[in-house]
């Protein structure tokens, strides 16, 4: 995202009194306005770099690739005014925003994908559980839902797998990809 990008999250995001996450440079630092520490924010698992304070900085000078907000929902005026910006937000079911610059997502990945090697989208298989993979499990030949997805991906998905815990993933793995090369 822009630098006026992660500026206007940032500012929205204090108005609006929402926590907000952006990874930045190298993927090793990132801006917060919270303790993700105190938090025990989830990205913890993923993350073990530096943590810039928003507060501390006078402008930001950097730009973001990628954020997340936490305790989100669609109809909330930091959702409306960030979507209004043409930033591209998918929530999940547990109220976090994934936060994109415009044109980056997992469906424009299969786009590159399938132009590089020469693959047709329909001959794709995505796997996803979340709204941040609603466009790509809409638009290959095979999308499945893992079991504990949102109802949204479930109802474009063409079939259900169990979850990750229960080998979801590789049921299918085994069921379109390995069967099919026998």
């Amino acid at each position: 995202m822009s630098v006026y990008q992660v500026n206007f999250l940032f500012k929205l995001a204090k108005k609006y009194q929402k926590k907000l996450w952006c990874y930045i440079d190298d993927l090793t630092k990132v801006i917060v306005n919270y303790d993700p520490i105190a938090d025990n924010s989830p990205e913890l698992t993923f993350f073990e770099g530096e943590f810039i304070q928003y507060d501390s900085l006078t402008e930001i000078k950097h730009r973001a690739y990628k954020c997340i907000a936490i305790d989100v929902q669609e109809t909330d005026d930091f959702i409306i005014l960030a979507r209004a910006e043409n930033i591209e937000i998918a929530i999940n079911a547990s109220w976090t925003a994934e936060i994109n610059a415009p044109g980056i997502s997992k469906l424009a990945g299969l786009e590159w994908i399938s132009k590089q090697w020469g693959i047709a989208l329909s001959e794709m298989m995505a796997i996803g559980d979340s709204m941040n993979d609603y466009w790509m499990i809409k638009n290959v030949g095979l999308g499945i839902a893992m079991g504990n997805s949102q109802e949204q991906i479930k109802a474009i998905a063409k079939e259900v797998t169990s979850n990750a815990e229960a080998g979801g993933v590789a049921k299918m793995i085994e069921k379109y990809i390995f069967n099919h090369k026998k």
